[in-house]
């Protein structure tokens, strides 16, 4: 048996008896988000379209190779919290600096998540511009699962378990049980400028959320009177996380798209906005932007958050704030627009720190954006 089938075969028997329920968001999440990313993307992009059953089958496949790879584990997860950049915001994209200043082996405890999922992206960027679409596909299986791995809270934080593993039960036990009532709407991927900063953002969001699911957690554990196995114990964990869930995993799956929209431009011949196709720019409409994010301010007095859109032709516009358990907290838009760039501003004077989401409808499109608020 030659070096490789026996590494093939190691992991086949340790998958057996640990199964990947420990990693991520389990088999099934990791399908779900793989699969639907193709909803979000132009018509354009049809390798990714054509193989969204591959990038299902292979969603996984990192998870895979952290039993025969000993550098693949640390690429799933970011301890934030352990960074002393965390407070600050001010973690370097380059990963030489943080190298040299936790080493190898803190980074291997840590998690290097953002770095590999840029990593990653490049990967699939040189392989479009040389057009080998089989390896393209294999690392754009491995991006959505790192993206879809940042989606996930427990995953973006140092207090990723307890004692009573909430983590398992959370990302797949609960997910398997309710996974009929996930469904991810299509929306619209948009090209990502700034790779590092765009997944940092969303890790923030996952990170803004370990606090609601640890206290969904002690309401399931007493409701059920800590019988962790028990139906009422996942009907109150999953009542009490449903909204913030369905949200993490309708963003992955978009946030997978958009850098799958990325790496397809970035492969061309010039990334300018200038020499982007027509095309792309249509499918990529309506432009929708919130800065700065995460935020501080307490009222529009302080200009900040800025929402900003884009409309290219006279529509219905409808714009709207939600907390994490979907009750709407604000209405901004809800008129006929002619066409043109808007501003407005979300007053958070009234609003307890944490995460919310800023859903923009233009007639049939949906267009979501996290936004973090730290009073």
């Amino acid at each position: 048996m030659s070096f490789r089938k026996r590494q093939i075969a190691v992991a086949l028997i340790l998958i057996a008896l640990f199964p990947l329920s420990v990693f991520g968001w389990g088999r099934t999440g990791h399908r779900i988000i793989n699969s639907s990313a193709v909803k979000h993307l132009p018509a354009d992009l049809s390798l990714f379209i054509r193989n969204a059953a591959y990038l299902a089958d292979h969603s996984s496949d990192a998870d895979y190779r952290r039993y025969t790879d000993s550098t693949e584990g640390r690429k799933h997860y970011l301890d934030m919290e352990n960074f002393s950049e965390y407070i600050s915001h001010s973690f370097p994209s380059d990963y030489s600096v943080v190298l040299a200043k936790y080493g190898e082996a803190t980074l291997s405890s840590y998690g290097i998540n953002p770095w590999a999922t840029v990593w990653t992206l490049d990967s699939v960027t040189a392989c479009l511009r040389r057009g080998d679409s089989t390896k393209a596909l294999a690392f754009a299986a491995d991006l959505g699962h790192y993206v879809g791995d940042a989606h996930q809270p427990l995953h973006a934080t140092r207090r990723y378990n307890n004692d009573h593993n909430v983590h398992t039960r959370y990302e797949t036990s609960m997910i398997d049980r309710y996974q009929s009532e996930i469904a991810v709407t299509p929306e619209i991927a948009h090209y990502v400028k700034d790779p590092f900063a765009f997944v940092l953002n969303y890790l923030y969001a996952s990170n803004a959320l370990v606090d609601s699911l640890y206290s969904a957690d002690a309401r399931a554990s007493q409701a059920a009177n800590y019988d962790y196995d028990s139906p009422t114990y996942y009907a109150v964990l999953w009542s009490g996380t449903r909204s913030f869930t369905l949200r993490q995993i309708q963003s992955a799956s978009v946030d997978f798209a958009s850098l799958l929209l990325t790496a397809w431009m970035n492969a061309q011949k010039s990334t300018d906005a200038g020499d982007l196709q027509p095309a792309i720019r249509q499918e990529s409409s309506p432009y929708f932007a919130v800065y700065p994010n995460p935020f501080r301010s307490t009222g529009c007095e302080d200009v900040g958050p800025v929402m900003e859109f884009v409309i290219g032709s006279q529509a219905l516009v409808k714009l709207s704030v939600f907390n994490v358990l979907g009750e709407r907290v604000a209405s901004l838009f809800d008129a006929p627009l002619p066409p043109g760039k808007y501003f407005t501003c979300l007053d958070s004077s009234r609003l307890t720190s944490g995460v919310y989401f800023a859903l923009l409808h233009v007639n049939d499109r949906t267009v979501s954006r996290n936004v973090i608020f730290l009073k």
